[in-house]
């Protein structure tokens, strides 16, 4: 299976599932074949995306909960096909909740403070996010994240998209980038822990390792004043694939709240726009929240083209998608 792409192998455990289904219904309800789905759960939580674990998980657990119905008759209590059952759907769940990024970090040991959200890409943090890093605040913002990715997630985004012209400006020569080649020296990282928590940089530098973005930072005395990361399509497919086959985007951003209004913004999206053409991208597009007028005016003053405003709706863990243009 190492050879086949990650698409390929989600659509064959949702196949083999199914047949296990279909096998389980044929045999007496005393008999649980439910079990054979916690392996193929475990195999979709080594996937590069967490929603294709979620998506084996949901439709797994289903398949366990109607397996009795269907299921002829048997002399064994009810209790036991339950019970035996109950164990496998918490055993499904465990495993489908540790290929999420945020639970897998805590899992671990590695959550931290939020100081940009993954999924808002191209926003700068907002004031007041100090207090993020409290425990009850990171817990209630996981398990919104396990919702959502199992039911249904909406977002309105302002897109934007680099104009060629952009390649002609200058890398900032105060601002460091760095990538797998190169790595991030360890004197960067207790920096980084500290702006942006343990949970961002882990996910960030997974996909630094994974999928080569490449991060950005504008150093200070003391502490870091802002960073950026520049990210390859791969991972974002999922939400935003309907902009372009292949394309970079630019974020998540931050800017040290002690330093904002001063360019530091501007000098990160100019300085990530021309590193990522100067490597070869021909479609670089920035995005932020649509209430988030902040960051949408620096990504237009510092030269992006809007795209438009979209609404962009996911089902069942992404497996389905909606996106309407609203201006």
């Amino acid at each position: 299976m190492a050879n086949l792409k990650p698409g390929t192998i989600f659509r064959i455990l949702l196949f083999v599932g199914t047949v296990i289904f279909i096998i389980d219904t044929r045999l007496p309800r005393g008999i649980t074949l439910a079990i054979a789905y916690i392996p193929l759960v475990a195999i979709a939580v080594l996937l590069p995306r967490p929603n294709m674990a979620v998506t084996v998980a949901a439709v797994t657990s289903a398949f366990t909960l109607l397996d009795p119905i269907f299921s002829p008759p048997s002399s064994l209590p009810a209790w036991v096909t339950y019970n035996n059952r109950g164990l496998t759907l918490g055993a499904i769940w465990f495993l489908a909740a540790l290929a999420l990024p945020r639970v897998r970090a805590a899992w671990i040991g590695l959550a931290g403070s939020d100081a940009t959200g993954v999924g808002d890409t191209g926003t700068e943090a907002a004031g007041g996010e100090d207090d993020a890093g409290e425990h009850w605040q990171r817990w209630t913002y996981a398990a919104r994240r396990v919702l959502s990715w199992a039911t249904r997630r909406k977002h309105t985004y302002r897109i934007y998209r680099a104009t060629p012209d952009m390649i002609e400006h200058s890398l900032d020569p105060g601002i460091s980038t760095y990538d797998a080649a190169s790595g991030i020296p360890d004197s960067v990282l207790e920096l980084l822990v500290d702006a942006a928590g343990r949970f961002e940089l882990f996910v960030m530098t997974g996909r630094m390792r994974r999928n080569g973005a490449v991060l950005a930072v504008l150093p200070g005395a003391e502490s870091i004043l802002g960073y950026g990361w520049i990210q390859q399509w791969g991972p974002l497919q999922r939400e935003f694939g309907w902009l372009a086959d292949d394309a970079i985007c630019l974020g998540p951003f931050w800017v040290n709240p002690s330093f904002r209004g001063r360019g530091i913004y501007g000098r990160l999206l100019t300085h990530t726009v021309v590193e990522a053409m100067r490597r070869g991208a021909k479609n670089v597009f920035v995005w932020t929240d649509d209430g988030n007028r902040a960051s949408a005016h620096g990504i237009e003053r510092a030269g992006f083209e809007p795209v438009g405003r979209y609404h962009v709706t996911l089902w069942f863990a992404g497996l389905w998608r909606k996106v309407e243009r609203l201006a």
